[in-house]
């Protein structure tokens, strides 16, 4: 793609049809005066498309029909495996719409240039106290702007994040995190069939991202492994524990977020995958299958070389 051309989707994302599988959020869109339609069409996408999936199925529906369709821009927000309700599709519809994707494509390259310079890294500000190794060869995740043509299919993690993720216990380490984090959110996720969890971990993860939104929390870590998260002076590494499945509280990611245009609009009781792409860092727990994936977010936090 040529670097001073962005396909018409994310230049013009307001201009998208949003598709989802939820009738009251069709609804609200259309009311406001957005053209939104359900995503279980028989027919092709659209141009360009925004896609809300409310459930494992409509995030189906939607993968079937990018099949059949050729020519497609389209952009995923899978609420499904965070919180798939009203409010938070409105939350993460306005986030989405509010994103610079121009800028974040540009930090993308401006982060891997960075990480394919150096293998140390050292974070600061935001009371962030912390290094991270990449271990030789690694490479991170990351969608840079070469390799997004005029047609495609996108998740929001594959724009506004780089990051480097080992979710398999038996997988050898990507990178080597010691140091301390402030955190300002969580972020907590699922996927298809997870193993069921101890009795009451939900709704305690639950008031734990509600208790770090209201306090802040600070996460201590050494060699990969979590071993401290304190808020309002209360350990939770325990909760973690129980929470994360077959990983334990060993890191399965550290991510850079490089969405910064969301920053003075970002409300961390929301649990939507939008939030992982703030400007800063976060460094995650868990598979979602096995357990929770758990997201840390610790916003405003510059990435050096060390």
């Amino acid at each position: 793609m040529q670097q001073d051309h962005l396909p018409d989707l994310l230049s013009s994302p307001e201009q998208a049809i949003i598709l989802a599988d939820n009738e009251m959020f069709i609804r609200a869109l259309s009311e406001l005066g957005l053209d939104a339609a359900a995503v279980d069409s028989t027919e092709p996408l659209p141009a360009q498309s925004l896609v809300f999936s409310f459930t494992s199925q409509g995030a189906r529906q939607f993968y079937e029909r990018a099949a059949r369709t050729r020519d497609k821009q389209s952009i995923l927000c899978p609420l499904h495996a965070f919180d798939p309700s009203l409010e938070n599709a409105l939350y993460s519809l306005m986030l989405l719409l509010r994103s610079d994707f121009a800028g974040c494509l540009r930090r993308q390259r401006d982060h891997l240039r960075l990480l394919s310079r150096h293998q140390r890294l050292h974070l600061a500000g935001e009371g962030a106290r912390a290094d991270v190794w990449l271990k030789s060869r690694s490479a991170p995740y990351v969608t840079t702007r070469d390799e997004i043509s005029e047609h495609f299919v996108l998740s929001v993690s594959e724009l506004f994040e780089v990051h480097y993720a080992h979710m398999r216990p038996d997988s050898p380490d990507l990178f080597q995190f010691n140091g301390i984090l402030r955190i300002s959110g969580l972020l907590t996720s699922l996927g298809r069939g997870r193993m069921p969890l101890a009795s009451g971990v939900d709704r305690q993860l639950l008031e734990l991202a509600q208790s770090v939104v209201r306090h802040h929390a600070w996460l201590h870590i050494e060699h990969n492994q979590v071993r401290s998260l304190k808020v309002a002076g209360q350990e939770y590494v325990g909760l973690l524990a129980r929470a994360a499945g077959d990983r334990g509280l060993y890191l399965s990611e550290f991510a850079i977020g490089v969405n910064d245009s969301i920053g003075p609009n970002i409300d961390y009781s929301h649990n939507s995958p939008m939030n992982e792409g703030v400007d800063g860092v976060h460094v995650g727990l868990g598979d979602g299958a096995s357990g929770y994936h758990i997201d840390f977010l610790s916003p405003g936090v510059e990435v050096r070389a060390g």
